[in-house]
């Protein structure tokens, strides 16, 4: 899914949690210089966590990280 990302697309990712668990997401964009935003949240709390990644492959191992639960997305 992210080699077909174009500049300007993205893609999100959700995780279906209890009620009490609150929104848990995590969305890539590929931004027009080419580089990868990616933003995750999770729990009850407002807090998002954003980071900018230059390599697909950051990116992709972020995203193996978060769908695998082992920690948060650097």
């Amino acid at each position: 899914m992210l080699t077909g990302l174009a500049k300007g697309q993205h893609l999100l990712l959700q995780r279906l949690t209890g009620h009490d668990e609150g929104d848990c997401f995590l969305q890539v964009l590929l931004a027009d210089d080419t580089t990868y935003l990616v933003e995750h949240r999770t729990g009850t709390t407002a807090e998002r966590h954003r980071t900018r990644s230059a390599t697909q492959a950051e990116v992709h191992d972020a995203v193996l990280r978060w769908t695998a639960d082992h920690g948060t997305v650097t």
